[in-house]
């Protein structure tokens, strides 16, 4: 009886997967967009979020690496609208961010708008730039 158990137990963890292992998916990251992985495996509810996990090994970067369902899509154009959406939701919310001149003046003290690379928030950049056009006619150029 218990081996029944068993079977309906892992028929339900399979039929809440919504990738299939060995099935080719695109994973987006804050390092990598649209990034060509093979699903390995599943583990219910390992992360800290509660959510099911995916094991993934990457086909681009030739690494193994464990996420959540809402970072990961069928295809590339998928992960590509995706990202950019997460984007320009971003932006907005920075924008929301900087509603006068003396907010314009402090946001860069709260947020990292060099070219330090990985540290760099391009989305508030953006939202920076647009504001700064905004309230006082000023384009900022980019460096």
């Amino acid at each position: 009886m218990q081996t029944g158990f068993f079977r309906l137990v892992i028929g339900d963890i399979n039929d809440m997967q919504k990738f299939k292992n060995k099935q080719i998916v695109y994973v987006n990251s804050p390092y990598n967009i649209a990034e060509k992985c093979e699903v390995i495996d599943y583990v219910e509810h390992e992360s800290s979020t509660g959510q099911g996990v995916y094991k993934l090994h990457s086909i681009d970067i030739k690494g193994t690496f464990g996420a959540t369902e809402n970072c990961i899509f069928a295809t590339e154009k998928d992960a590509h609208e995706a990202h950019e959406k997460f984007v320009a939701a971003l932006v907005e919310q920075h924008k929301n961010e900087i509603k006068t001149l003396k907010d314009l003046l402090e946001f860069p003290l709260s947020h990292c708008l060099s070219c330090g690379e990985e540290y760099t928030e391009y989305e508030a950049q953006k939202a920076y730039r647009i504001r700064a056009n905004e309230l006082t006619g000023l384009i900022l150029e980019e460096k």
